[in-house]
């Protein structure tokens, strides 16, 4: 079983995709969410895979894009992402 601490995938009803983590994932972990939301993680890296579970939540692809400095402060993956 996935152990996953604190995270909410929502669907909402113009089938938008809302998902908020609450601690830094693994690799293993970020493919069961991609696969979740109907993303295929084969041969994608953890910095793909996240970009594309942002496209999906309909959120700017940015992960790890701009080095040390991101001024999406609420974003669920900036603790990973500034790493």
């Amino acid at each position: 079983m996935l152990d996953i601490i604190a995270a909410a995938t929502v669907s909402m009803a113009d089938n938008t995709v809302i998902t908020t983590w609450y601690s830094d994932m693994t690799i293993y972990e970020i493919r069961v969410i991609a696969q979740n939301m109907a993303i295929d993680p084969k041969k994608k890296n953890k910095i793909d895979l996240i970009k594309s579970i942002q496209i999906k939540e309909r959120n700017k692809p940015c992960f790890r894009a701009t080095g040390s400095y991101c001024d999406q402060t609420d974003c669920c993956w900036r603790s990973d992402c500034l790493k």
